[in-house]
């Protein structure tokens, strides 16, 4: 488990502070989350708040190596004063079978009876089917009954970039492609980061093959022993359990009756989130995988299993989305920008004279035409012949004339006005109605009104004009693949970084600024 040093994670100390407090009033406290989700790094806080107030407590771990019964004779104690409680710590207790895990709370019953004890049991512990099954409760109530937080991505990435780079072990860096990856394969499961990283160590921040990231996944997935543990939970699982995992593979949800995982109705699913398969899902009320890792195992137990980079790497096609969109959002606020300075009449004309994508006839229909034409059994072919290509001609200008970028945004437009309204978009309002195609080229159209010809900042650097084209040709096909929903490439996403970090510097540097229209105006009068 991850060193609690690492990083401060606020939501793992509230947790800990809780579960102390109860632990100090003589309550016994049940700390439930799946394999890998930070139980043992609570634990410790746990222990330190347990120090500071001076409450005598011992460490029993269920995970040590060696014969239960001779462990639990073995087991010291908290050595307590008179009048004083004591705590026992029973951590990984999820890990035991229910026998087992009987003939500990056998063994701590008997303690309580001597002393005034509390316990704390942490682990992928369902209370509720262990009570059904033994008549023990682990927690004294419903409010002791803590479960282990879902850290945000945030607090992940930070996480794993310290893994990664720990004092004791240095492994190496990873850029924003590799975190996101991680992200996605592993998702809060930490015990699976701490074994990627002895896979993927160097430095992955830039030059990012696909092949080789390929080969170090393969490699983790054939060697980590958290990986295997994955399998052995899936084969374990009953099959009402795994008719579920089948159904989130087929691209279903399970319902989420409760957010605290003890008063899940279903037996079934509390076991899968317990067993590190589930965790919430984006749309509230509903549970998805817990990471690539689960959907893998799961796919690839029923032989249907693809290439595991072939995989959707959502939490990385989100990360790129929002780099696009950002962007974008840059992209139009210039236009709109450019506009303002404009009259609205070459605004319009500007539009008017932009042709758009539709075609009046494709070039293989109008082959066939002309090739039809010659077959006409007539007297003048060629006469026939000469009149289509006219027809065609002056039916294309007609086209163009009524179907040109203007007349496409006032028909989009129109369309989200009531049908007798009659409004035509105002310069601003168009450039939302824009695609990124027509949004670049427009741009690039009007470059001497968007950027200056020198660097406000005087640096010795060529007018972005001249490199902007390049950029703005990969952030239109980046923006393609990601809204299809295909993996966008570990270099492709380190290189959107740089050109986004280039273009914002370009902006600073170059990028006309109202008042620098003015000035512009100006100095053109004199």
């Amino acid at each position: 488990m991850v060193d609690d040093t690492l990083i401060q994670l606020p939501v793992f100390d509230a947790v800990a502070k809780t579960a102390a407090d109860f632990l100090q009033k003589g309550m016994n406290v049940a700390i439930v989350g799946p394999p890998g989700s930070g139980a043992t790094t609570v634990a410790s806080r746990i222990q330190r708040e347990l120090s500071a107030a001076k409450r005598p407590f011992a460490v029993f771990d269920c995970a040590v190596a060696g014969e239960l019964s001779q462990l639990l004779t073995e087991h010291f104690d908290p050595k307590l004063e008179k009048g004083q409680r004591g705590v026992i710590v029973v951590d990984h207790a999820g890990l035991l079978p229910l026998d087992q895990l009987q003939s500990v709370a056998a063994h701590m019953r008997e303690i309580a009876l001597k002393n005034s004890t509390a316990f704390l049991w942490l682990g992928a512990l369902d209370t509720r089917s262990i009570k059904a099954a033994t008549g023990f409760d682990l927690h004294t109530d419903t409010r002791t009954h803590l479960c282990l937080p879902e850290l945000a991505r945030d607090d992940l990435l930070r996480l794993y970039q310290a893994i990664a780079t720990r004092d004791e072990r240095f492994w190496g860096q990873w850029g924003e492609a590799m975190l996101y990856f991680v992200l996605d394969w592993c998702g809060n499961d930490l015990a699976l980061v701490e074994e990627l990283v002895e896979h993927f160590y160097g430095d992955w921040t830039q030059r990012i093959y696909d092949e080789s990231v390929v080969e170090c996944l393969r490699n983790w997935l054939a060697e980590s022993p958290a990986v295997g543990a994955y399998r052995n939970r899936l084969a374990a699982l009953p099959e009402p359990c795994k008719k579920h995992l089948r159904l989130l593979c087929a691209g279903g949800k399970l319902i989420l009756h409760r957010p605290e995982i003890h008063l899940e109705t279903s037996e079934d699913i509390r076991r899968l989130a317990l067993s590190g398969f589930l965790c919430t899902n984006l749309l509230p009320g509903y549970y998805q995988f817990r990471n690539l890792l689960a959907r893998y195992v799961v796919e690839e137990q029923s032989g249907t299993a693809p290439a595991p980079i072939e995989l959707l790497r959502r939490s990385a096609n989100g990360r790129v989305n929002a780099l696009l969109q950002d962007i974008e959002v840059a992209l139009r606020a210039m236009l709109r920008n450019v506009f303002r300075q404009m009259q609205p009449s070459e605004v319009y004309a500007l539009l008017k004279g932009t042709k758009t994508d539709t075609k009046f006839c494709e070039p293989e229909l109008q082959r066939i035409l002309m090739e039809w034409a010659d077959q006409l059994p007539v007297i003048a072919p060629f006469v026939a012949k000469s009149s289509l290509i006219q027809l065609l001609k002056e039916e294309r200008v007609k086209f163009e004339t009524s179907n040109n970028l203007w007349t496409k945004i006032c028909k989009a437009f129109a369309a989200g006005l009531s049908a007798d309204v009659k409004v035509e978009p105002t310069p601003e309002q168009t450039v939302a109605y824009l695609t990124f195609a027509e949004l670049s080229s427009i741009l690039q159209t009007l470059s001497d009104s968007v950027f200056l010809n020198k660097s406000r900042l005087n640096r010795i650097i060529d007018p972005p004009k001249k490199r902007w084209s390049d950029y703005l040709t990969k952030v239109r096909r980046l923006r393609n693949d990601a809204a299809h929903l295909r993996n966008i490439g570990f270099q492709d996403i380190e290189d959107l970084l740089e050109i986004l970090n280039a273009m914002r510097r370009d902006q600073l540097d170059f990028l006309i600024m109202p008042e620098d229209f003015r000035s512009l105006t100006t100095s053109g009068l004199q």
